[in-house]
């Protein structure tokens, strides 16, 4: 339980600092807190890697740690596909983000999964 309740104060987290720089449309950047707090979970042992990215009308940029898997050397990227136990969690930090999101958050929850 201790790892949910740490992946939840992550994305708020990430919601809170970065959120705002989303909305501003400023050049995309991942704030400095933001990356030595992925390293801290990383090398912790709270997680084996993490990958998080911010995507505004100016680009896209994405910041990596850790490793892949806990079997190999590899480190992960943007093309990285980790599994995560609930969806849910995701679109939760989405809408705390932004009511502007490449989300549309109105529309009814059956056309999400066509």
């Amino acid at each position: 339980m201790r790892g949910c309740s740490m992946l939840r104060i992550l994305f708020t987290t990430l919601a809170l600092v970065v959120g705002p720089g989303i909305c501003a449309a400023q050049a995309p950047a991942i704030p400095e807190a933001v990356q030595q707090s992925i390293r801290n979970r990383v090398d912790y042992g709270y997680n084996v890697g993490i990958v998080v990215g911010i995507v505004n009308p100016q680009g896209t940029t994405y910041h990596a740690y850790g490793r892949k898997r806990i079997d190999t050397e590899e480190t992960p990227d943007e093309d990285t596909v980790f599994e995560i136990g609930s969806i849910t969690k995701v679109f939760t930090s989405i809408r705390q983000s932004s009511s502007d999101t490449l989300v549309d958050t109105s529309s009814p929850r059956d056309t999400c999964s066509r």
